[in-house]
């Protein structure tokens, strides 16, 4: 490197390195993830650019699909991550899988270890102390637990601000609203092909309808924004 050398504290390496200081990555496979200093509370005028792995207090989280069939998502905090991203000790990791239609979770691994007895939408983490490698495999939904049609079935608006509309061909027996920790924010008993939820309340984010019929269930992933 023809600007390879040790500097004070606000010179410049070379001009053709202007403005390229004072930066890291995280990962050397991606030549352009590089980041400012700043974003890991590194202050100063080193005019630096630099690979590190961040030992120590952070964690590498890792996830996938395997062999396809749905989608996998990861939020620290409630922001979104991607896979191979860097996480600071002891923050809890949230995965959401959404399965495409006629599909279902099979199930999850972490860190190679089969979750035992588990095939939920969404799989927390908590308090990581190690890099994780999380995957979930998917499985065509067969029996009664799952409608294939989605023609039967319309959810509007999505995203929603104040209230989501369920209309169905069908009558419907109970809709469930639930938010990426599982947790079940709504249980209403319909008996009626529309029903109104009111969602004005609600904080921000990705939520999953499931939607009780008379011949099975449809979940569906829905969105609230403010």
């Amino acid at each position: 490197d023809p600007g390879a050398g040790v500097f004070t504290a606000g010179r410049d390496i070379l001009t053709d390195y202007d403005g390229k200081g004072n930066m890291v990555r995280t990962d050397i496979t991606e030549n352009d993830n590089w980041v400012p200093l700043s974003n890991y509370d590194i202050e100063g005028d080193w005019n630096i650019q630099a690979f590190t792995m961040f030992s120590g207090n952070y964690k590498k989280v890792t996830f996938s699909v395997v062999d396809g069939n749905g989608t996998l998502i990861a939020e620290v905090d409630n922001s979104e991550i991607n896979s191979g991203n860097i996480v600071p000790v002891e923050k809890d990791v949230i995965f959401t899988a959404t399965p495409d239609d006629g599909f279902r979770v099979k199930e999850w691994t972490l860190n190679d270890n089969i979750v035992e007895d588990f095939g939920e939408l969404v799989f927390e983490v908590t308090e990581i102390e190690d890099d994780i490698f999380v995957t979930v495999e998917f499985e065509v939904a067969v029996g009664t637990d799952m409608i294939f049609d989605k023609n039967t079935l319309s959810v509007f608006p999505n995203p929603a601000t104040s209230s989501i509309t369920v209309e169905s061909s069908q009558i419907i027996k109970n809709i469930r609203l639930i938010n990426i920790t599982g947790q079940v924010i709504k249980d209403i008993d319909v008996d009626a092909e529309r029903a109104t939820i009111n969602v004005q309340n609600l904080h921000q984010g990705v939520y999953f309808l499931q939607v009780q019929k008379a011949d099975g269930v449809i979940s569906k992933k829905v969105q609230i924004v403010r």
